[in-house]
C-alpha cells in the first residue's frame, strides 16, 4: 500500500473518528436538552398546580366567607323578627297587664272610700277620718254624741290582700300600747284654738281625701 493510500485511510479514520465523536456528544446535548426540557416541563408544571391550587383555596374561602356572611344575614334577620314579634307580644301583654292593676287598684281606692258606708264597716260613718296613709281611717268612736270613747286605726282591705310592712308596724304599735296623747303650743298670734263656726272641722260626715300612700 502506498503512502498516499496510508494518508488517505489515515485521514478516513480520523473523520469517521471525529463523526462519531460528534455524534456522540450530538447525543448527549439532545438527551441533555431533553432532561431538561422535562424538568422545565415538571417546574412548570409545579407552578401552575401551585398557583390554581392558590386560586383555588382562595376562591373556597371567598365562597365560605360569602356563605358565612348570607347565613349571618339571615339569621340576623331571624333573629331580628323574633325578636319584634316578642316585644310586641311582650308589649300587650304588660298592657293587659297594667290594665288589670289599674282596674284593681281603682276598685281597692274606691271600696277603701267607701268603706264607712258598707255594712262591714262597723263604726259611724261621720265618726270616721279618712287619712290614707299608713293607715286607711281613724275612729273617734262616739264623737257624733259629744263624746269620746275610744279612738281606733281602721285599715280597709279587699280580697286576699295582706298588710304591708308599714300597716303591720302600726298595728304593732297600737297593739303593744305605744300610743300617746301629745299637745302643741303654738306661739302667740297664731290661729286660735276654737275657730268660728264654719271655719274648723265640721261635726258630721265629711267627704273622705284622696291621699296617695308615699311609696315604700
Amino acid at each position: 500500500m502506498s503512502l498516499a493510500n496510508l494518508l488517505f485511510l489515515a485521514v478516513a479514520t480520523a473523520a469517521v473518528a471525529a463523526l462519531g465523536l460528534l455524534g456522540w456528544r450530538y447525543s448527549r446535548l439532545l438527551e441533555r436538552l431533553d432532561g431538561e426540557r422535562l424538568e422545565w416541563r415538571r417546574e412548570a408544571h409545579r407552578q401552575a398546580w401551585e398557583e390554581a391550587r392558590a386560586r383555588f383555596h382562595q376562591w373556597q374561602q371567598e365562597e365560605l366567607e360569602n356563605q358565612r356572611r348570607a347565613i349571618r344575614q339571615v339569621e340576623e334577620q331571624r333573629a331580628d323578627n323574633l325578636l319584634q314579634a316578642y316585644k310586641r307580644q311582650a308589649e300587650r301583654r304588660i298592657r293587659q297587664d297594667a290594665i288589670t292593676r289599674s282596674g284593681s287598684v281603682l276598685r281597692g281606692q274606691a271600696a277603701e272610700h267607701l268603706a264607712p258606708y258598707l255594712p262591714e264597716f262597723r263604726f259611724l260613718p261621720n265618726e270616721a277620718r279618712f287619712l290614707g296613709s299608713p293607715v286607711d281611717f281613724v275612729v273617734f268612736e262616739g264623737l257624733s254624741q259629744a263624746r269620746c270613747e275610744r279612738v281606733v286605726l281602721v285599715e280597709v282591705k279587699s280580697g286576699k290582700s295582706s298588710l304591708s310592712t308599714r300597716e303591720r308596724r302600726v298595728r304593732d304599735a297600737v297593739r303593744q300600747g305605744r300610743v300617746e296623747w301629745e299637745e302643741v303650743r303654738l306661739p302667740h298670734g297664731a290661729p286660735p284654738d276654737n275657730p268660728p263656726q264654719g271655719v274648723g272641722e265640721p261635726d258630721g260626715p265629711r267627704s273622705p281625701v284622696i291621699v296617695e300612700p308615699p311609696a315604700e
